[in-house]
């Protein structure tokens, strides 16, 4: 007899998944003047015309690049945009993580986690703003989800970059960036702040905005152990923003087990392309993301002949004060939102001017201390006050731009990142194993060369043949239901399953 499965149980597995994976705080930091998550009926209503109104602004900056518009003036068709549907501090939608958008992300297949990279046709809407939806989850931001943004220049050291003979926006600055400050898991997740920036540098002509990213680490800075220091140690929860440089380096630092849920699929997702789209033959690098680009096109849209930019940019805190100022701030309120926001009224003393919130260093070499041994090339400097959008955090997308190049410690090279799990662990054992959420390759094999779903959920969780186990035999999915609620389902599921 064919045996039937429950939905009951099914349905428990699911949720309680998202559950376990969000762990999410259900009350604001203190004094951090959050509303209540239920918010009102109108004010979600407003929300959605917010979100909805960026279909005009996707619009407009579609006809600045058919009119060869200057690149402030799309940065500033965007940034109009973002002041319209901006929230008052008192208002900042709770930064808690949503069940429906991280279970999207956990049974994702390569093609949804490849949108990243690729981002939009011009038929589609292009790559600066999301599609719109309504309904469904084709579209929906996966990581990142709650951030601050601000008008930057980037000020360029004339002498440093003319010495090291960068080109493009490394040689000329750029006054017209869009940058935003978020944390690839919301901080209502107490201990995986995980700090990042995404900058669109805006060119005058046809072309879309480039984009740099930078972030330290993939799992975050509170998780985990501490292994750059003798003896290790413990880390503890810590929601300061500048603690450390960000890199378009993104470390998967060992010790740090929260970071193979994200970096498993990332990693999948670029050996399915390479191999299936690029039909390259090597292992390739999803860690590195690309800076160079920027040297490929100045702000005026030119185009340098002969390129040159560096391999690896770090973004680091621009003094000790701020850094120390970020740390106090942190110990009271764990959103880093309102850290920034606490800026404005400095930047608007002296507007013109800006407030350097980056020093920006770079190297064609990989180094742990930048600072030391990397070269001083500019900074960011705001160019506005700070502000936070529910809409804007929903529908800006920020391409990520891979560099394509081979695991060091794949190719019996010589391996610089001495502080990450060193490749020959890279696998089931370590994505997978103790019930971590990471996934195998088979998870995230598209079916289809459209279909953005892959079968994490369904052989992690309800497929008997592959569900996840303990090492000593134990479902997991029962281990997280019987910790999540306290065990009163956990005999009727390991029935079921």
């Amino acid at each position: 007899m064919q045996r039937r499965f429950s939905p009951l149980p099914v349905t428990l597995a699911l949720a309680t998944l998202a559950v376990s994976a969000c762990k999410s705080t259900t009350e604001p930091a203190a004094g951090s003047g959050l509303q209540s998550a239920d918010s009102s009926s109108s004010n979600k209503n407003k929300i959605a015309a917010d979100i909805k109104s960026f279909n005009d602004t996707q619009a407009a900056l579609i006809d600045a690049n058919k009119r060869g518009a200057s690149g402030c003036e799309k940065l500033d068709i965007l940034w109009k945009k973002i002041e319209e549907t901006k929230q008052a501090e008192s208002d900042l939608v709770p930064p808690n993580a949503n069940p429906v958008e991280v279970l999207t992300f956990g049974n994702g297949s390569a093609n949804r986690f490849w949108r990243i990279f690729e981002g939009w046709s011009d038929q589609d809407g292009g790559s600066e703003i999301r599609p719109y939806e309504s309904f469904g989850n084709n579209f929906i931001r996966l990581t990142h989800r709650y951030a601050v943004l601000a008008k930057l220049k980037f000020v360029v050291d004339a002498d440093a970059v003319k010495r090291l003979g960068y080109t493009g926006h490394y040689a000329a600055g750029n006054d017209c960036v869009l940058g935003r400050l978020s944390s690839a898991v919301p901080t209502g997740t107490p201990d995986r702040f995980t700090p990042a920036m995404a900058a669109k540098f805006f060119v005058s002509g046809s072309s879309e905005s480039q984009v740099l990213i930078t972030q330290h680490d993939i799992g975050g800075q509170s998780f985990g152990t501490d292994y750059t220091v003798d003896p290790p140690v413990a880390k503890k929860i810590d929601n300061n923003y500048y603690t450390h440089y960000l890199s378009n380096r993104l470390s998967f630092e060992k010790g740090v087990l929260s970071g193979v849920g994200a970096f498993s699929r990332f990693f999948y997702t670029a050996q399915y392309f390479a191999k299936n789209i690029f039909k390259l033959d090597y292992i390739v690098d999803p860690r590195e993301l690309q800076a160079n680009h920027l040297a490929e096109k100045s702000p005026d849209g030119s185009v340098p002949a002969n390129p040159k930019g560096p391999r690896f940019v770090w973004t680091v805190a621009p003094n000790p004060e701020i850094r120390a100022s970020f740390a106090a701030k942190a110990e009271i309120d764990k959103d880093f939102r309102h850290h920034f926001l606490s800026l404005n009224a400095d930047i608007a003393k002296n507007p013109d001017v800006g407030l350097p919130i980056f020093k920006v260093y770079a190297s064609d070499t990989w180094t742990y201390e930048p600072e030391k041994d990397a070269t001083l090339i500019g900074q960011l400097v705001t160019n506005s006050e700070f502000v936070s959008s529910e809409a804007a955090d929903v529908r800006l997308f920020f391409k990520h731009h891979i560099q394509f190049h081979k695991v060091p410690d794949s190719a019996n090279e010589p391996n610089p990142y001495t502080q990450d799990y060193p490749f020959p662990q890279w696998g089931d054992e370590l994505f997978t194993g103790d019930c971590r959420l990471g996934v195998k390759n088979a998870d995230v094999t598209p079916s289809s060369p459209t279909d953005l779903n892959g079968t994490f959920i369904r052989d992690a969780t309800i497929n008997p043949k592959t569900l996840r186990r303990t090492k000593d035999g134990k479902i997991c999915i029962v281990n997280i239901i019987e910790s999540q609620l306290e065990g009163t389902l956990a005999p009727y599921l390991a029935k079921s399953l």
